[in-house]
């Protein structure tokens, strides 16, 4: 294995030589002088003094991967080039690597697409690729890597349809594809994926119905498939994702209501169904979610009363109804939100419907000002101007097509649930209030410093059925 080590060393050092000369005085212990490669910073060797790791990230190297050797390689099983500047294509002479278990190259300025040779590292588990400009469509034979556990695809310029052969992954725990320019419905063998944990899809062009098969993955904790052009109703079959914990479905195409079986999701936290063209009455069984901490069902064509019933989830930090069609009074329940205490961390909006009525008083309601209740002219009672005791209380306007959505002048607000989750532990579930009164109903902010930092934990150290 000697032998085997000059190579090694060689193609490290040929490497190194292609880099930017200002990169490369950022290895310094890279030289013939330190006759043991296995010292050199980032390489780490087995017995047989045989490279079987290169974990070099946040260093600032500057080049491509041209001029990497892969085959000189035979025992590698880790590379982490992650938050680098490393550009051009990705090698397709990476396939060679046939022991590789984990490989990450995100954040960097990679480009082109992503090779198909990559479906030949049979023994992987982990690839992250996110943060980079990949462009082309995801190639089927990703479907080949058996092993795989954790695929993150996140943030670059991918388009083209999902690849059904992604639901022959049955060891995946967690998918990442957001924020890219996929198209084409979600394939309904995503169903066969029973370990997966996390899936995220949204901010991407698909079409179609959610598939139904997604009611079977019984594991899953967090769905995201919000601003796309989904279409059809939402099944019900969503209702048996009793794990679930965070749902958002928001800014898509929907036809129907809310189905009832949603009242199962005993876990769920984050509900978020804004802007999706749904109807009918919102469902009194969502009550039953008593863990449930933020609820955003605005920009939609609710009708009804607001249930009693969502009194009983007393867990509840943030509620946005504005923008539907609701009537009548606002449920003296609702004085059970205990948690609903200041506006600047809990925000409760009701503006733009046709709620009549006294506001309950000597509640948790007394904590907020009237825009919550805005353009509610069927309103009356404190902190409206409008006296219950003064004859008749006005009746509600009719809604405006041009009101999309509620005003607020509070400036920069921000909701913090307190929790992170996924591959983007410092991701901070919230809402933005812009201070141009024009609220933004957000998902996702994303604290990228805190994110890179604790982004990829040692495997060995992750806990059972938690992605990183």
């Amino acid at each position: 294995m000697v032998s085997a080590s000059i190579e090694e060393t060689n193609a490290l050092l040929n490497w190194k030589a292609s880099f930017a000369n200002q990169t490369q005085s950022l290895l310094p212990s890279w030289n013939l002088l330190s006759h043991n490669t296995c010292t050199w910073f980032g390489i780490s060797c087995n017995s047989a003094r045989s490279v079987i790791k290169i974990n070099i990230t946040s260093f600032g190297l500057n080049g491509t991967l041209h001029e990497f050797s892969f085959s000189s390689f035979p025992n590698l099983k880790y590379i982490d080039l992650a938050m680098n500047s490393l550009f051009g294509i990705i090698p397709s002479q990476i396939g060679i690597l046939s022991k590789l278990i984990y490989l990450d190259l995100s954040t960097n300025h990679f480009s082109g697409q992503i090779p198909p040779e990559i479906g030949l590292l049979t023994n992987l588990q982990i690839l992250y690729l996110i943060e980079n400009q990949l462009n082309g469509s995801i190639p089927h034979e990703i479907g080949r890597l058996k092993s795989l556990e954790e695929l993150a695809l996140y943030t670059n310029q991918l388009h083209g349809t999902i690849p059904t052969s992604l639901g022959n992954l049955n060891n995946l725990t967690c998918l990442y594809l957001y924020n890219n320019s996929l198209s084409g419905f979600i394939p309904q063998e995503f169903g066969n994926l029973k370990k997966l944990l996390e899936l995220y899809i949204d901010i991407n062009n698909l079409t179609g119905p959610i598939p139904t098969t997604l009611g079977n993955l019984n594991k899953l904790t967090v769905l995201f498939a919000y601003q796309n052009n989904l279409s059809g109703p939402i099944p019900r079959e969503l209702g048996n994702l009793i794990s679930l914990t965070h749902l958002s479905l928001g800014q898509n195409q929907f036809i129907g209501s809310i189905p009832s079986s949603f009242g199962n999701l005993i876990n769920l936290e984050v509900l978020s169904l804004d802007h999706s063209n749904l109807s009918s009455s919102i469902p009194q069984e969502i009550g039953n979610l008593m863990k449930l901490r933020l609820m955003t069902l605005n920009n939609n064509q609710f009708i009804g009363m607001i249930p009693n019933e969502i009194g009983k989830a007393t867990q509840l930090k943030y509620i946005n109804f504005s923008n539907n069609q609701l009537f009548g009074s606002i449920p003296s329940e609702f004085g059970l939100l205990t948690n609903l205490v200041r506006l600047d961390l809990s925000i409760l909006v009701l503006s733009r419907n046709q709620l009549s009525g006294p506001i309950p008083q000597g509640s948790q309601l007394d904590t907020f000002g009237s825009d919550s209740y805005s353009d509610n002219l069927g309103l009356c009672g404190f902190p409206l101007s409008n006296d219950c005791h003064k004859g008749e209380t006005p009746k509600p306007s009719p809604i405006s097509e041009d009101d999309t959505e509620s005003e607020f002048r509070f400036g920069w607000k921000v909701v913090l649930m307190g929790y992170g989750c996924g591959i983007v532990p410092g991701m901070i579930m919230g809402y933005l209030v812009f201070s141009t009164g024009k609220p933004r109903w957000l998902v996702r902010i994303v604290e990228k410093e805190n994110h890179r930092k604790v982004r990829r934990p040692n495997n060995r150290q992750r806990k059972k059925n938690q992605c990183p």
